[in-house]
């Protein structure tokens, strides 16, 4: 389990480093786009419809990484008065029931992709179709639920997840 978990580290990191990428470029998008309307009164057409699709690709394609690096917010409030545990065994099914959302969620994306192939659905200035982006956040989200479920794995079998390699950010001492 933890070789399929090193593989599955391999590919979230590749489409992570995809994700700043696309979030870069439409950093930039986004101030020209600025710039042009309201230095040089030419306003570019589509601004909303590249960003809106942007937007989708930065959130699928990191969410499994930042998941799995625990970029994700976690209150454990009320976790650290249990004992161990106690503690292992509630994260193991919150694993576990959230892995079942991501597979739902990815379930239903794909069939609204085949669906907005056949209803021709796009985006409202520039035609852009839908269906590859909804396939996006299948993907993102099928990826994020194979976290979990091998995360909840390795819970149960060994008792703790090894790291991926990700920088930390953590107050100084």
């Amino acid at each position: 389990m933890i070789r399929a978990l090193t593989a599955l580290d391999r590919v979230i990191r590749g489409l992570a480093l995809t994700a700043g990428g696309v979030l870069m470029v439409l950093a930039f998008y986004t101030v020209f786009a600025a710039m042009m309307r309201y230095l040089f009164n030419a306003p570019l057409e589509g601004v909303l419809d590249y960003s809106q699709m942007a937007l989708v690709v930065v959130v699928f394609f990191a969410i499994a990484y930042c998941g799995r690096s625990g970029g994700h917010v976690a209150v454990d409030l009320f976790v650290n008065m249990l004992g161990q545990g106690l503690a292992r065994r509630i994260e193991i099914v919150i694993k576990l029931l959230s892995s079942a959302v991501f597979a739902v969620l990815a379930w239903q994306s794909h069939r609204a992709a085949l669906g907005a192939i056949e209803f021709l659905e796009a985006t409202d200035t520039k035609n852009i179709p839908h269906a590859p982006f909804l396939w996006i956040i299948a993907l993102g989200s099928l990826l994020y639920c194979l976290v979990l479920a091998l995360e909840a794995a390795i819970l149960v079998t060994s008792g703790s997840i090894p790291g991926i390699d990700a920088p930390r950010l953590s107050p100084k001492d």
